[in-house]
């Protein structure tokens, strides 16, 4: 099946929004004008072309993992990773909040 919609355009908007704004896939298209390319894409083509990207994400991380550490000399002992995406709800008091408000 062919793609319709321009994946480079797609894929700079994503690294754009995610370098000056973090934020979802649809936060980063609803921002598009806010960057100098004119981005011709609906939303759907974004999450469309994310089958596309996953199926070449190790490849390009270890690419870019590459040519970042050839122009800067990183420590490997730390790693950080972004965990903001998370959201954890319980459907149900905590007895132990419940508790020390009783107290």
């Amino acid at each position: 099946m062919p793609i319709e919609y321009n994946l480079n355009s797609i894929f700079s908007l994503l690294i754009y929004n995610r370098i000056l704004e973090p934020a979802s896939k649809k936060s980063a298209y609803e921002s598009k004008t806010r960057y100098f390319e004119n981005y011709d894409i609906g939303i759907n083509d974004v999450y469309r072309s994310l089958a596309y990207y996953s199926k070449y994400s190790l490849e390009l991380q270890k690419y870019l993992n590459k040519k970042v550490n050839g122009m800067i000399k990183r420590s490997n002992e730390l790693a950080y990773y972004d965990v903001t995406n998370y959201y954890f709800e319980i459907p149900y008091n905590d007895p132990d909040e419940v508790d020390k408000r009783a107290k």
